[in-house]
């Protein structure tokens, strides 16, 4: 999705580590990805940094 819409935003979700995921799957760092289980403070704020203008 990204190759036709350069800047749409991401979030990942998963109860893997984040080293598992990166690895397994190829994801860059630049990916951000959200750790299970997650308060709803954590999801605002990583929400938060995705919509945040570049």
């Amino acid at each position: 999705m990204r190759a036709r819409h350069p800047g749409l935003g991401a979030l990942f979700m998963s109860g893997y580590s984040d080293a598992e995921l990166r690895t397994r799957y190829g994801l860059g760092s630049e990916i951000p990805i959200v750790q299970k289980p997650f308060t709803a403070v954590e999801l605002l704020a990583a929400v938060g940094e995705v919509l945040a203008p570049a």
